[in-house]
């Protein structure tokens, strides 16, 4: 007496491996790497549309040789508008008798980041099995920016609290008034650092602490301690979040202090290397320096 045991049809397409998601799995691994490996070259070259592009090229034909009849439901939202993998879009080989899955990729989350070679950036994906090729089981969900305001604990004790309804000069007074400090506030006015009107706060022998958000080249710092000089005004530290120099840069000999060191090449125009190779240039921020 003999037996014969058949494979069932589902897993004939993964040469009789019992767990084909297994298998997906980590052929979506190695969809992601591909993506991070062909974005890699981009990275530092202000071109974030070229790094994205990579990215998804490389990334949607390792996918495409998946065994499953994939299909993208959370992605780039309009095909033509931007280099992706768009929602709707089919994904795998679709061989009979493939898993139907669906599928969540951003083949880069932080294409600025790459672009501005920085750390940071992802290679996305997220997958989830279904029972037809119909059923979605991953859904896109709105995104939004959020504002965000932190503070310490001192100043949520007691009445009052910072809010976003309000000019920024109340809630510095706020914070001011509840750390028993005074403060100051200045900002670009025709292409000089000077304090707003009515913010003077401060008196000659007085000790200020300058907090700023970003340190690039210093100039900017170093026109606020001018200013505070010429009213007697002494300098007990200085602090930003973002030092991009990577402690390379002094004020006046005196160190500034950073919750985040990077090191971020800075160029004069006529040796800026996306300059000459005609990268469009952004100029972020508030500031109207020129």
């Amino acid at each position: 007496m003999s037996e014969v045991a058949t494979m069932p049809e589902g897993m004939r397409a993964f040469g009789g491996h019992p767990e084909p998601e297994r298998l997906i799995g980590l052929d979506l691994v190695r969809a992601s790497e591909a993506a991070a490996l062909n974005a890699f070259r981009w990275i530092g070259k202000g071109n974030k549309e070229a790094a994205d592009e990579a990215a998804s090229d490389a990334i949607r034909g390792m996918i495409n040789l998946i065994d499953m009849c994939g299909t993208c439901t959370i992605g780039e939202g309009i095909r033509d508008e931007v280099p992706g993998i768009f929602v709707g879009e089919r994904l795998g080989t679709w061989k009979p008798g493939s898993p139907p899955v669906s599928i969540a990729v951003d083949p880069i989350d932080g294409s600025t980041l790459t672009a501005k070679g920085l750390p940071g950036a992802l290679s996305v994906i997220a997958a989830a099995k279904t029972e037809t090729v119909e059923e979605r089981a991953l859904v896109a969900v709105p995104s939004y920016y959020m504002e965000k305001i932190a503070v310490g604990p001192k100043i949520k004790e007691g009445t009052g609290m910072v809010r976003f309804d309000v000019p920024v000069e109340q809630n510095l007074e706020l914070v001011a008034l509840k750390l028993g400090k005074r403060f100051a506030f200045s900002q670009r006015i025709e292409e000089r650092m000077a304090f707003r009107p009515g913010w003077s706060g401060l008196e000659a022998g007085a000790s200020a602490i300058i907090v700023e958000d970003i340190l690039t080249t210093g100039g900017s710092i170093q026109e606020v301690v001018d200013s505070l000089k010429q009213r007697g005004v002494g300098i007990g530290g200085i602090y930003v979040l973002v030092d991009r120099t990577a402690g390379a840069v002094t004020v006046e000999g005196r160190p500034v202090g950073s919750l985040l060191a990077l090191k971020v090449d800075a160029h004069d125009a006529e040796a800026c290397p996306f300059c000459k190779a005609g990268a469009p240039l952004t100029k972020p921020g508030a500031s109207d320096k020129k």
